[in-house]
């Protein structure tokens, strides 16, 4: 690390520390070589200013280094923009039709399921690019077609020569390969959890996102090279792609019960050993492969098995959760690492950093118990049981609250009054300004905040529960050991009922650290409602119940129960 002398950068008397201060700057140089030679961060990005011949800071951004790389290899002068494309400007026939997801409900397949391959192209959109040879320069004009051109979406295509789109996708491949081959040394003789192949695989990742870029600048309206057309094509593809792969897989007796943009998710056979699926959907992706290859004529498309999970819970579409024991980087002995460090989830909150460890914990126990093929009312019940314990302060203090930050500035009075003024009728801003919480406004630290505005100063319109929770910990809590929450601040947030001073509407208390509120009374039943059962839907309803089954019922009485 750093040295324990810390100079004084003001000091005029600095030479009197001389030395110190030349041995400072000497460690300074020592560690930017060691980030440099543990993250590859300065070489990375001049390898891509190299490929482009650009200044290093338009290699920072995707918009600036395409525009810079697509130039030098253009022998004309672009003038497309977003609606430079041959269909009509602004018809609805422009609108850009995004990708598939595919409903299990729709498919009947919501539920648990066994061995489950996930089977996706390599790098989808990039793919399509070239594939379908989609460029500016090779977009044929009408009148002029010929029959062998490439159909588009409302457009063609050229065949030959490469356009200068897919040139580049093919460019940075090269530059990719290159890392993942070093990549690949680093794991054979440092492992795959050294800093070298960390490093190898960051750089081959970021030349990957690159590359996918093309395709949402391409979709980017207002962008010099922007083009509807080629951005519609793309899509396009990657649609027909996946369902005629969906489609074969199917006749092939795998059958896919769930699929997202560029992957699906099929049944190898729930009676087949794991590496028996692992062999049949490596030949599956290569038959898949082979079959894309021979329709678009492009040896582009590929096809891999991206995992292997032998438990698959599905109960709503972008909601799933799965126990993986098999992937190509590391093979079976995945199997042997704790199922927390193998699980592929998805909508889930138990992935979500900012869940509360009670919430996160009855989500994965809910999973566990699914996986080792528990039945729905066994989970049902391990899962009361779970929420009992939280109920009679079995769980530690720490457990019952989340994390939040403030994506935004808090409100003060005068956002507050514009919000208000700004309904459509008198009758609304009257009703507005009345039903205003002004209490709020003083725990706002920055007089500049700018409802209008998506710069430095803006502000929220309506505050929710953990920033309301924020203005609180501001106006109540704040004081010189703890800093009041500003804009990007990270935080706790949990619920409280009763304590020394008022509480926000809905109980939502935030707070640097615990013994901040160690003076209020904490609302267990409403942190089981919102931080616990209310984190279950998708996971009960996948099992045919809802949340009801976990609340409490409240008994009712009439008036026949006190004559009785």
């Amino acid at each position: 690390g750093k040295t324990e002398f810390r100079p004084d950068f003001y000091d005029g008397d600095y030479h009197l520390f001389l030395e110190d201060y030349l041995y400072y700057n000497f460690r300074d140089v020592l560690l930017m070589v060691d980030i440099e030679d543990k993250y590859n961060l300065v070489n990375g990005q001049m390898a891509l200013q190299q490929l482009a011949k650009c200044q290093i800071s338009s290699t920072f951004y995707g918009s600036s280094y395409a525009r810079v790389y697509f130039m030098r290899k253009a022998n004309f002068k672009q003038r497309s923009g977003y609606y430079a494309s041959k269909t009509d400007k602004g018809t609805d026939d422009m609108a850009l039709q995004g990708a598939i997801v595919l409903d299990p409900e729709d498919l009947d397949s919501v539920g648990l399921h066994k061995n489950v391959a996930i089977l996706d192209f390599a790098g989808l959109y990039p793919s399509c690019m070239v594939a379908a040879n989609c460029s500016f320069e090779t977009k044929v004009a009408k009148g002029d077609e010929q029959d062998d051109d490439i159909i588009g979406d409302g457009c063609r295509f050229r065949r030959s020569p490469i356009g200068i789109l897919p040139a580049s996708v093919l460019e940075l491949d090269e530059l990719r390969d290159e890392y993942k081959a070093k990549r690949d040394v680093a794991a054979l003789t440092d492992g795959k959890t050294s800093n070298e192949f960390r490093k190898w695989d960051d750089a081959q990742k970021t030349v990957k996102r690159l590359r996918a870029t093309f395709y949402g600048l391409m979709a980017f309206k207002g962008y010099s090279w922007g083009d509807i057309d080629i951005a519609r094509t793309i899509t396009k593809f990657g649609r027909d792609s996946l369902r005629s792969i969906m489609v074969e897989s199917n006749k092939l007796g795998y059958p896919v019960i769930y699929g997202h943009t560029d992957s699906i998710f099929v049944k190898m056979g729930d009676d087949l050993s794991t590496e028996e699926c692992v062999q049949k959907a490596q030949e599956l992706g290569t038959h898949l492969t082979q079959l894309m290859q021979t329709k678009l004529k492009s040896k582009a498309m590929v096809v891999d098995c991206e995992m292997l999970m032998d438990r698959f819970y599905l109960p709503r579409r972008n909601r799933y959760g799965g126990r993986v024991v098999w992937m190509p980087e590391v093979g079976f002995s995945i199997s042997n690492e704790a199922v927390e460090d193998r699980m592929k989830i998805q909508g889930l909150e138990a992935k979500h950093a900012n869940t509360s460890p009670v919430g996160r914990g009855i989500q994965l126990k809910a999973l566990h118990m699914l996986w080792d093929d528990h039945t729905p009312e066994e989970v049902k019940e391990s899962l009361l049981e779970y929420i009992s314990n939280i109920r009679d302060g079995n769980v530690k203090p720490t457990d019952l609250i989340s994390r939040a930050r403030l994506g935004k500035w808090l409100p003060n009075r005068k956002a507050m009054r514009h919000v208000a003024t700004s309904k459509d009728t008198e009758e609304k801003v009257q009703l507005a300004l009345k039903n205003v919480s002004w209490h709020y406004s003083d725990g706002a630290t920055n007089d500049n905040v700018n409802i209008d505005s998506d710069g430095d100063d803006a502000c929220y319109s309506n505050l929710s529960g953990d920033a309301r929770g924020a203005a609180w910990h501001n106006i109540v809590l704040a004081n010189e050991e703890y800093d009041t929450l500003d804009k990007g601040d990270s935080f706790y947030t949990t619920f409280v009922k009763d304590g020394p001073t008022w509480i926000p509407q809905g109980g939502y208390v935030s707070f640097h650290d615990l013994e901040q509120i160690d003076n209020y009374e904490i609302d267990v039943e409403l942190i089981i409602e919102k931080f616990v059962v209310g984190k279950l839907d998708h996971i009960m309803y996948g099992m045919g119940m809802s949340l009801d089954d976990l609340r409490i019922d409240e008994q009712k009485f009439t008036v026949a129960d006190y004559f009785a």
